[in-house]
């Protein structure tokens, strides 16, 4: 896979295996926008029979406060689209045509594990919550703000938002709406695990 990128049908890709398939949809990915998915994003494979996406979406994203960076992304193999997820939270829009990836600092995980905490009871370090909560089918925003963590949780049926308070631990402003996100099984792909 160090050449060109060669037109790929369904069924070639699914015969390379759930690695090699991750492999390419880096590859893609670093051809479309310059940047490598770093290590830490989780790799999700799923396929129909027109089509292979590759997710690299980690479930736990966080926001610094002026920053703006992608925290996931997918691909789409045989069509060769793209889907960039940032997170901008500068408070002006930005002029790039692609961003970086973000890669949480250690001060980043310690402000994460201190919201996850506080919303769960535990005290679990962030590669469990990220365990955790990929487990239960949940993604989990937090932005940072000057006094407060603005965090919002969300699954396939539910979105729970609330703001943090730093000093405190008190949350305040609390919203939950019931959504509809059916998952991609129920679109007629299946996921390729192996």
């Amino acid at each position: 896979m160090n050449g060109p990128l060669e037109n790929y049908t369904v069924e070639e890709i699914k015969t390379m295996g759930k690695r090699s398939i991750v492999a390419l949809g880096k590859k893609m990915i670093f051809n479309d926008s310059g940047q490598h998915i770093p290590d830490l994003y989780p790799a999700k494979v799923f396929t129909n029979d027109k089509e292979v996406l590759v997710f690299f979406n980690p479930s736990i994203k966080y926001a610094p406060m002026d920053s703006s960076n992608y925290h996931g992304c997918s691909v789409a193999l045989v069509f060769k689209s793209f889907s960039y997820s940032p997170l901008i939270n500068t408070g002006k829009e930005q002029q790039t045509d692609h961003l970086s990836f973000y890669q949480p600092s250690e001060r980043d995980f310690e402000r994460i594990e201190y919201v996850l905490d506080s919303e769960t009871g535990k005290s679990w370090g962030y590669d469990n919550y990220l365990n955790y909560f990929d487990s239960l089918g949940m993604e989990v925003w937090i932005y940072e703000k000057e006094t407060f963590f603005q965090v919002k949780l969300e699954s396939e049926s539910e979105v729970f938002q609330y703001e943090l308070i730093k000093e405190t631990g008190e949350k305040r402003k609390k919203r939950h709406r019931h959504i509809r996100n059916p998952p991609l099984t129920q679109q007629g792909y299946y996921e390729i695990k192996e």
